[in-house]
């Protein structure tokens, strides 16, 4: 069963090979990326996916394993990454990889964008030469609003990883640069145990869980935080009683002070005057903050209020999705740290 890691190894590894943002015009190019991290030993098993081309004496031919330039990718990161007992050989990787990127490919339509940024008074070329006209800020804006599907995905598959880029002017040039987002090695193997976790409880809930990554990945917001909203309605619905709705299982499951004693778990929605005030149940609103915030942002998205005729919708970005995305995953490794789920199924 593949991890989270390994999922976005694998898109990062498509997106790659399509050969849109990272050129591969001769055999040194892997060469040179692999080497430059140490790892000349990879080169040498996999070189044969990796160069384009073949030689016999001075004749250049097409090389007929190029086809299979995807595998080879997959195969060094799964490798390299060793099941994540090797983060940091991995990171050292992409990080050479994203130095080969030339930013001219990363712009989707090109010539078009250099059109409309030129004027009569100045012609632009290169994608370069315009963002050095460009204040600091708002360089990384210009290419989020410009760049391919390709690299959009590949920065997206990043994320899961807890891995970002960044545009950055180097004196007289502008750099793309890898950021680790914070947080412990600790979380991130945590992360990686949810997929094996929710098969187990139910293999629909790792199928919506892995729905979820891939929406992401592919730019669509509505469809990750939908997805994410079904997952925490579901798996606290493996907590509820009979002929009671989803929320009875997240009150269940939550281990705030005194919570068993609460009838109906709307009286905490509604925070209703018939409750004491002296407990706060904190997990259980906080959850369910979760899941409000999932359901007003994805499945009904498109209501909203209306005043003087107008509708007031939310404008829902990819960024409100890696919130969702985020807070979601949190949930689970906290269900699934607690034991709870598995401790009620026992009992019932």
């Amino acid at each position: 069963m593949d991890s989270l890691e390994k999922i976005a190894l694998s898109k990062i590894a498509t997106v790659i090979a399509n050969k849109s943002f990272l050129k591969v015009g001769s055999n040194s190019v892997w060469e040179r990326i692999l080497s430059n991290t140490g790892y000349e030993n990879l080169y040498e098993e996999y070189s044969k996916y990796l160069n384009p081309y073949t030689y016999n004496g001075p004749f250049e031919n097409d090389n007929n394993f190029f086809k299979d330039y995807y595998i080879g990718i997959k195969e060094i990161f799964n490798k390299l990454y060793d099941n994540g007992n090797n983060v940091k050989g991995l990171l050292f990787l992409l990080k050479s990889i994203i130095k080969e990127i030339n930013i001219e490919f990363i712009v989707e339509d090109r010539d078009s964008v250099l059109e409309e940024v030129s004027t009569h008074r100045k012609k632009y070329y290169l994608i370069e030469e315009y963002l050095k006209t460009l204040p600091e800020n708002d360089i990384n804006m210009f290419l989020e609003e410009n760049q391919s599907l390709d690299f959009k995905e590949f920065i997206n598959s990043l994320k899961i990883l807890n891995l970002d880029l960044e545009i950055v002017r180097e004196k007289n040039s502008i750099k793309i640069s890898l950021e680790r987002f914070a947080g412990t090695l600790e979380l991130e193997k945590e992360k990686s145990k949810l997929s094996e976790w929710l098969n187990n409880l139910n293999p629909d809930f790792r199928r919506v869980y892995e729905q979820a990554l891939e929406n992401y990945i592919s730019g669509n917001e509505i469809a990750t935080i939908t997805s994410c909203r079904n997952l925490i309605m579901g798996l606290f619905s493996l907590a509820k009683d009979d002929k009671t709705k989803w929320v009875m299982g997240l009150k269940k499951v939550s281990t705030d002070k005194n919570i068993e004693l609460i009838e109906k778990p709307k009286d905490i929605i509604d925070q209703s005057p018939l409750i004491s005030n002296t407990c706060k149940y904190t997990r259980f609103k906080a959850m369910y903050s979760v899941y409000s915030m999932a359901s007003d942002l994805g499945d009904h998205s498109l209501e909203g209020p209306k005043i003087d005729g107008e509708m007031y919708l939310e404008d829902v970005k990819l960024y409100d999705a890696h919130l969702v995305l985020r807070m979601t995953e949190d949930i689970l490794i906290w269900v699934m740290e607690s034991g709870r789920i598995e401790e009620i199924k026992n009992t019932d």
